[in-house]
């Protein structure tokens, strides 16, 4: 189906036949076009257009109903000079990412030939456009608007034979059209930057978790994004990592240039732009790689081993195909790093499906392939995520944990009964499993995630040391307190032993009365210690859900102790105790067994003192992950990268390599660790 533009300009008709949008305005792009002869054209309000979609016909069959692109004024066309401005989109050659162009075929009504006109790539259109058409200071003003951040295309067109019908412009490969073109200039866009995306970044930063910027715009538009982000930081240098493959006899090489960086970051209308080049301070090994697609797929290619290297420093990935998003992706996670990707659109989706986390950032096809999907088009979501993630797996640890102190905790109560011929009554048991167990164990995962993302990382397995001595540990504290307060009745002058008169367990005894109240405290004891607050998630007392049954829980536990009216006495099958000094010497112990409960859980789990006790004698070695390996070799590098020199692949074979060590480190064991 066709489309009309009225344009003012062959440069307004590439621009505004080859938008995707249904209304076009300069207000909301600012956009410049810079002329192949030189000067500025300003898309102002005057040429702001808006696409108007045919209606659906049934009586007109196989006619072409043209869409209607026209200034969004009022103004209607009255005369015939006006009309003969029209042009009408044959044909539509959409974006591809492999081949970074798109083009249309167009027809000024009233001629009788039609034109090709093609945006994309500045450095994909000037290779299918006439040389002689191209400016010569083409590549100067590339680099001039692309390292200030602009985002830039490129716009070209070409007068088709007169003798291509419309219905042969319908068959017509993309291929036979698509050079020879005649280059008309840059269209220079400004996209600002979200208010939200520099403190999501700084946030990251903060928790030691590393952002990595993988895009599809040009490296210097990417650079100067980075930095305004906070990527990377003012005084940190940037290495462009250019490489090339074999070809003209010569063999596949890498050169190190290092990137320049402008003092200001807006459009000036004076060429009196000062650059600077960002030297690297010679007591600081940080720096950050910038590499293309072109350059990743060369280094995958012919330097695999170097590639970690790049990787493991590597900061912003530009020009990458949706394969290569997916690589990188995969590379990340070779060398054992927790991956995340944000993407809005179909070229994400493979690196979102590789991800361990993939979000996305529209309702469109990235939203099929990631786990999660966000309402709000910015990166805020990245830290919800993480700050989400790491409470749920806190609390699922807790749970998983009560749950299992939950059976111990009754079996060895029904264990130390059946021994002296006695158990639990019915209404003791349902209270335990139905008010107290579940009621805990649901409520307790309602605590939100802290405000703050931390540094900390959570356990990430459940079989680590820490949670096997939490658990273990408590299953001993339970043992011992069970134990000693069993003990404690037996030793009192006025207790009585259970007699087994018939087959039946005796039920109604101070034994069992006993075991049912302090395991009932161990239940709300052990919820409470493994209901985890900072750093991941919030204090307890802000679910206040939980802590409201748990207080209500200990106060009616409290009163079965101390003062139980008769009528709870014969709903629980009670033996009440009369000695108020027994009474006060079991509640001791009762305070004495939370007090171990939490001691345990704060003081010695949560502090990490395996850890810390690990790093102080080095009892016990631990693996490192492959990129803190090669992040620390990387730091005691003084001499690489060679900036300004090429590295060949003859020369990277015959040489030993960070890589090479790296490897070679990988079985050895390592006392050293180092956070993330």
């Amino acid at each position: 189906m066709p489309t009309v533009v009225r344009p003012r300009s062959t440069s307004i008709t590439a621009t505004a036949s080859t938008s995707d949008l249904t209304t076009t305005s300069a207000e909301n792009n600012d956009a410049l076009f810079a002329t192949s002869n030189g000067s500025f054209l300003h898309l102002g309000d005057s040429d702001s257009v808006v696409i108007q979609e045919p209606g659906s016909e049934t009586r007109k069959f196989d006619s072409f109903t043209p869409t209607v692109v026209k200034p969004c004024s009022s103004a209607s066309f009255t005369n015939v000079d006006q009309t003969s401005l029209e042009v009408g989109i044959v044909r539509q050659f959409t974006f591809t990412s492999s081949l970074q162009r798109m083009s249309v075929i167009v027809r000024k009504l009233g001629t009788n030939h039609m034109d090709i006109y093609s945006k994309g790539a500045p450095e994909k259109i000037a290779s299918l456009c006439n040389p002689d058409s191209i400016p010569a200071d083409f590549s100067d003003i590339l680099h001039k608007y692309t390292v200030q951040g602009f985002r830039v295309l490129a716009l070209s067109w070409k007068e088709l034979d007169p003798k291509l019908t419309w219905h042969q412009a319908q068959r017509i490969n993309r291929e036979k059209v698509e050079h020879n073109l005649n280059f008309l200039g840059l269209l220079i866009m400004k996209n600002t930057l979200k208010p939200e995306s520099a403190p999501v970044i700084k946030t990251l930063q903060a928790a030691n978790i590393r952002s990595v910027m993988v895009t599809g715009d040009m490296i210097l538009t990417a650079v100067s994004v980075a930095r305004n982000c906070g990527m990377v930081k003012p005084k940190q240098n940037v290495i462009i990592v250019n490489a090339s493959p074999p070809e003209d006899g010569q063999e596949a090489q890498i050169h190190w240039e290092q990137s320049e960086s402008v003092t200001d970051d807006s459009l000036s209308e004076s060429d009196q732009e000062g650059y600077h080049s960002i030297r690297c301070e010679s007591d600081s090994r940080r720096y950050h790689f910038a590499v293309s697609g072109k350059a990743f797929s060369v280094l995958k290619t012919y330097f695999p081993q170097l590639l970690n290297q790049v990787c493991e420093r590597g900061t912003i990935f530009a020009r990458m195909s949706p394969d290569q998003k997916a690589q990188l992706v995969e590379k990340f996670q070779e060398l054992e790093y927790g991956t995340g990707f944000c993407g809005d659109g179909a070229n994400d989706c493979e690196a979102l499906k590789a991800a361990h986390a993939g979000i996305s950032l529209s309702e469109t096809e990235a939203s099929v392939a990631a786990p999660f999907t966000s309402k709000n088009q910015n990166i805020e979501c990245v830290v919800t995520v993480i700050k989400e993630g790491r409470a749920a797996l806190v609390t699922s640890f807790g749970c998983f944990k009560y749950m299992a102190l939950y059976s111990i905790i009754q079996f060895v109560s029904v264990l130390i009964l059946y021994t002296y011929a006695t158990n639990l009554a019915d209404f003791q048991f349902l209270y335990i499993d139905l008010i107290i167990t579940t009621s805990v164990a649901v409520l307790m995962g309602y605590t939100q995630s802290n405000n703050k993302l931390a540094v900390k990382k959570p356990a990430g397995s459940l079989i680590k040391l820490t949670n096997i001595f939490s658990i273990l540990s408590q299953i001993l504290v339970v043992i011992c307190f069970q134990t000693s307060a069993f003990l404690y009745l037996r030793n009192q002058s006025w207790y009585k032993p259970v007699k087994k008169i018939t087959s039946d367990d005796v039920v109604k005894c101070s034994e069992t009365t006993l075991m049912f109240l302090v395991s009932s405290f161990q239940y709300i004891f052990v919820a409470f210690a493994f209901s985890k607050g900072p750093p991941h998630r919030k204090l307890f007392y802000t679910n206040v859900p939980f802590t409201f049954v748990t207080v209500l829980l200990v106060g009616f536990t409290l009163l079965l102790l101390l003062h139980p009216f008769s009528f709870l006495t014969q709903f629980f099958q009670m033996v009440p105790f009369e000695n108020t000094h027994f009474k006060m010497i079991l509640l001791v112990i009762i305070v004495c067994n939370a007090v171990s409960c939490l001691f345990i859980e704060f003081l010695i789990v949560d502090f990490n003192i395996f850890s810390r006790l690990r790093r102080k004698f080095q009892w016990r070695k631990r693996k490192v992950k492959l990129h803190k390996k090669l992040d620390r070799q990387l730091q005691l590098m003084c001499d690489w990268p060679p900036v300004g020199n090429c590295t060949y692949a003859s020369d990277f074979l015959a040489s030993n390599t960070v890589a090479n060590s790296i490897i070679e480190q990988n079985s050895m064991d390592t006392s050293i660790e180092m956070s993330r």
